[in-house]
């Protein structure tokens, strides 16, 4: 199965990143008002999109789009009766979205290096340091929390100067 959307926002020379920044889907007003269709999910599509992209498109690659095109943000809310928007597969393509030279303008400007926010010296060193491995409630070494010395049960004492 392959989702067009997660291809589209891939970032070149990298298949395991992902440009959150690029756009993927255009709802597309005039063609969903022109050619789109109803629907209505049957009780063996319930939570399976992959069976309706199936039934409407004899295939499971446009899953995304389906979601996209009807807001569903969670595939499990689907249920028996849900009324879904479908378009005819050659008019997919009018809603993807494809790269151009002024998204990347826009990425560029976006993360521009100068308008970084300049990281505290103290902090850098912390960092450097390695000194956030460690939570304060735990030590380097060994350390029993709860001693009992002379008749009495101490519990947490002197954690700091183990």
């Amino acid at each position: 199965m392959e989702l067009t959307d997660l291809i589209n926002i891939s970032r070149e020379n990298n298949e395991e990143l992902y440009d959150l920044t690029e756009i993927s889907f255009r709802y597309n007003r005039p063609v969903v008002r022109r050619i789109s269709s109803s629907y209505i999910t049957e009780e063996d599509d319930e939570m399976r999109l992959d069976t309706i992209s199936n039934k409407l498109y004899d295939d499971v690659d446009n899953i995304d789009f389906i979601c996209n095109l009807n807001s569903i943000k969670n595939p499990l809310s689907i249920k028996k009766g849900l009324n879904l928007i479908t378009v005819p597969i050659d008019n997919i393509a009018a809603f993807r979205s494809e790269r151009t030279t002024q998204n990347n303008e826009v990425r560029r400007i976006i993360s521009n290096k100068r308008k970084s926010i300049p990281i505290d010296p103290n902090r850098q060193k912390f960092l450097d340091q390695k000194s956030q491995s460690l939570p304060p409630t735990v030590t380097n070494r060994d350390y029993i929390g709860v001693k009992y010395k002379n008749g009495k049960i101490s519990v947490g004492g002197n954690i700091f100067n183990t």
